[in-house]
């Protein structure tokens, strides 16, 4: 079994050094030297934090870049239009047009961004490699016999979030059988979600749920569990379905997005639903869609963002790739697993438009496990035990739907996977 949060790094085996422990990262000088091609040389002093090392946002002005930092991102840009785009507890960033993914996520101290330090390692010369050199005897030397468990293997930082002592990192197996699950908890940072009478914000009790989800998903050998933030951090709608698709790669996935739902002006309606992506039917799917996409407006701008253009041929792709149907079966097994545990009705599968979901090729739903503008359910969902028993009925659902439709075994329209 394996459980990362925040922290694989599947696709750039190439950079060797990213992928040694963090113990001998630990071990590089507190300070290295950065080497210009007119043979200018730059000081980057490091410094442990978090459990690994980085080095300040003000070393990317020593090399010349514009930096903007604020409470949720960095950005950078250089002369000649080079960009980066960090957003802090977030280990994705981008390089241009481009997601990439550190192994730690950068930081924010004070006035300081903290930048990993493989960030200057290992992308800066991937990307300017003509124009910037590291002296190699500044890092610790690599073990050149791991190289066979560069593929697939992920780091594991010490994180905020600590995992219950039986959930270990293990080997993935044969990639052919790989199960991934990436859970979402909703909101986060700056987007609090909807808010109980009780003060209970839906970003708080979607993380709760989500890390009882982790942990119990952690009991499995065999299962991949990633999370879109493992902490109280913004990470906006769409970048959560980038990051899902990054990192199911080529292989066997499902996605979970955990909300909480709200109806203020019936304060007496209660109960659990869980949506798949489609055009919604009714009134009630089309409020909770345009409530879980108002993020998108708020933060961004966008304008009617419960209503993508790009909705008809999305739904489409989905269709001809079976990923609906597989989504509606998801979301029925968790209907029925939340069935054993919830004291609220069982409102049933619906469906909704949901931006999160919308570039997510992959069995995808979005659960709706309570809601918080009722005085007895926010209360309920507050309460640690019952927090428990939904992360265990929301496992056990993955696990009924991965041993009815186990990889290489699900079959879809273009005779692909999930």
């Amino acid at each position: 079994m394996k459980v990362i949060s925040w922290s694989i790094l599947p696709f750039f085996c190439l950079a060797a050094l990213s992928l040694q422990p963090v113990e001998s990262l630990s071990q590089m000088n507190d300070q290295l030297k950065l080497v210009t091609l007119s043979g200018d040389t730059i000081a980057i002093s490091t410094f442990d934090t978090r459990g690994y090392k980085a080095a300040s946002h003000l070393v990317l002005e020593e090399m010349g870049w514009e930096v903007e930092v604020d409470s949720n991102n960095l950005r950078a840009v250089m002369s000649d239009s080079d960009s980066v785009h960090f957003v802090f507890g977030s280990p994705f960033f981008r390089w241009n047009d481009k997601m990439f993914q550190l192994v730690n996520a950068p930081s924010l101290d004070g006035s300081s961004g903290n930048i990993p330090i493989q960030f200057f390692l290992d992308f800066v010369p991937m990307h300017l490699g003509g124009e910037y050199v590291f002296a190699e005897e500044q890092f610790p030397a690599v073990d050149q016999e791991s190289d066979s468990n560069l593929e697939g293997q992920g780091v594991q930082p010490e994180l905020e979030i600590e995992l219950e002592p039986d959930i270990e990192t293990g080997e993935s197996g044969n990639n052919n059988n790989r199960r991934i699950v990436i859970i979402d908890p909703g909101h986060g940072g700056k987007d609090p979600g909807t808010t109980g009478s009780g003060g209970r914000r839906e970003k708080d009790i979607a993380l709760s749920v989500s890390r009882e989800l982790v942990r119990e998903l952690g009991k499995d050998d065999g299962i991949e569990v990633y999370m879109t933030r493992d902490r109280d951090v913004f990470v906006p709608l769409w970048e959560r379905g980038e990051q899902a698709m990054f990192l199911k790669g080529e292989d066997t996935a499902i996605f979970l997005s955990i909300h909480v739902n709200a109806a203020p002006n019936n304060p007496s309606v209660r109960g659990f639903e869980t949506y798949f992506l489609s055009e919604a039917r009714t009134e009630h799917e089309r409020r909770v869609a345009a409530n879980e996409n108002a993020p998108l407006a708020f933060y961004s701008g966008e304008e009617n963002a419960s209503e993508s253009p790009d909705l008809d041929f999305i739904l489409r792709e989905l269709r001809n790739l079976d990923h609906q149907h597989w989504s509606a079966n998801l979301a029925e097994t968790i209907q029925k697993s939340l069935r054993a545990v919830h004291s609220g009705p069982d409102r049933g599968v619906k469906q909704g438009p949901f931006a999160v979901i919308t570039n997510v090729l992959m069995p995808a739903v979005l659960v709706e496990i309570g809601f918080v503008s009722n005085r007895e359910e926010e209360r309920e969902m507050s309460r640690s035990e019952f927090q428990r028993e939904l992360g265990k009925a929301l496992a056990d659902a993955v696990r009924e739907f991965y041993n009815r439709y186990p990889p290489g075994q699900q079959t879809v329209g273009r005779g692909g996977e999930c």
